[in-house]
């Protein structure tokens, strides 16, 4: 698999969640469906950088440079924090929110790594 389809995939999960940062900061309810599909996009693009960084079934392997792995860390934590900002919702709306703030900026952050990873090779 080539390294287009992991930004491709991830790429699409931050195109969704910044749509519905938009709408968030519009205070416009949350659609599950949305949610569902930046979860999908999420977790796809993590596997797929990890398996290129880690290696496929058929032997190939990216090596992951400078920014392979800083790039995987970003998208874990995004991950990480995207679940942390659903579980502390019901206990703390602030706590909720830093999490989520904390969610986005890996995120970008991940995809922003990536996409100069991409550009190096």
């Amino acid at each position: 698999m080539a390294l287009w389809a992991v930004i491709l995939i991830l790429g699409t999960g931050v195109g969704l969640g910044v749509y519905m940062g938009l709408q968030y900061l519009r205070r416009e309810p949350r659609k599950p469906v949305m949610i569902g599909m930046h979860l999908l996009a999420g977790l796809g693009g993590l596997e797929t950088l990890t398996i290129q960084i880690t290696g496929a079934p058929d032997g190939s392997v990216l090596t992951a440079g400078r920014y392979g792995i800083p790039a995987l860390a970003l998208c874990a934590i995004a991950g990480a924090g995207g679940f942390g900002s659903a579980l502390l919702r019901r206990r703390s709306r602030q706590s909720s929110e830093a999490a989520l703030v904390a969610h986005a900026a890996a995120g970008l952050l991940g995809l922003a790594i990536l996409l100069i990873w991409a550009a190096q090779r």
